[in-house]
């Protein structure tokens, strides 16, 4: 996720997550957003895939767009030595 969907998420939860003894919410936040994998979808397609945290989530490609869940990726998907980086402007409902 982008700063900005940090910023729509409530301060106060967004503080709790910074305090140690919620290090492990945070890193479930974290992990929801890695997908394994090097595959995109194909337009038209949907992708199920499970997070690194064990969240179900689909992977789909509309219009040209590719989406996450019901998330728009703002930019092109960049490719990386071990997946792809899919910037979104929300954070994933975890």
């Amino acid at each position: 996720p982008s700063n900005k969907a940090f910023d729509g998420l409530d301060p106060g939860d967004l503080n709790k997550l910074a305090l140690p003894e919620n290090f492990n919410q945070l890193l479930h936040l974290i992990t929801s957003h890695l997908l394994p994998g090097d595959r995109l979808p194909n337009e038209g397609e949907t992708l199920q895939m499970t997070s690194l945290s064990g969240k179900k989530v689909a992977l789909s490609l509309k219009d040209g767009s590719l989406y996450i869940d019901d998330l728009k990726s703002l930019e092109t998907p960049i490719p990386s030595s071990n997946g792809w980086v899919i910037k979104l402007d929300e954070v994933l409902n975890f």
